[in-house]
């Protein structure tokens, strides 16, 4: 299978899965679209401009609010 956009393959044999860390991530595709998936705990993560995307909204919104209250 041939990587979702531009991963290095070097980049892909380190990558681990932040949700379960207990394996590495595959190239893949969901929905018509790149992603990088877990085989053990089979989360799927979207790939934007050849980058994983590990950061769920969820974590972007509470950092966003965080830095916001923080000023």
């Amino acid at each position: 299978m041939s990587l979702p956009g531009p991963i290095n393959s070097s980049l892909m044999e380190v990558l681990c899965c932040p949700s379960c860390q207990k394996g590495n991530v595959l190239a893949g595709e969901k929905a018509g679209n790149a992603c990088v998936s877990c085989p053990t705990c089979k989360t799927c993560f979207p790939v934007l401009n050849g980058v994983p995307n590990f950061v769920g909204a969820e974590e972007i919104h509470e950092g966003f609010e965080y830095q916001w209250k923080k000023k």
